[in-house]
């Protein structure tokens, strides 16, 4: 049983898993299991929330496994940028000195 780890990307898991399978050619369900189990719990409920059957049953084919894990993660990682950047992003410049002046801008 592998798990991706904090901060891991989704990516690298996804490899990881891939190698793992080559030596274990664990069947498709299975694989799916384990794919579900070892993920971050933000993609498993991302996951829940887009398709609420998506973690119940395995993807036709074994190469659709991987990508709906990858797509999924990607999908997480990439809202979490985005609210990284909104919350680093220069406030802007009448906003920040309306505060300053204790008033709301306008």
């Amino acid at each position: 049983m592998e798990f991706q780890k904090a901060g891991e990307l989704i990516k690298d898991y996804v490899s990881r898993m891939r190698t793992l399978n080559i030596v274990a050619s664990l069947p498709r369900d299975l694989l799916w299991e384990y794919l579900i189990t070892g993920l971050q719990p933000e993609v498993r409920e991302y996951m829940k929330q887009t398709n609420k059957d998506s973690l119940d049953v395995a993807p036709a084919r074994l190469e659709m496994c991987f990508e709906a894990i990858t797509s999924a993660g990607m999908e997480v990682e990439n809202e979490r940028i985005r609210e990284q950047f909104m919350h680093n992003a220069p406030k802007p410049k009448e906003q920040t000195q309306a505060a300053a002046r204790g008033k709301k801008p306008d």
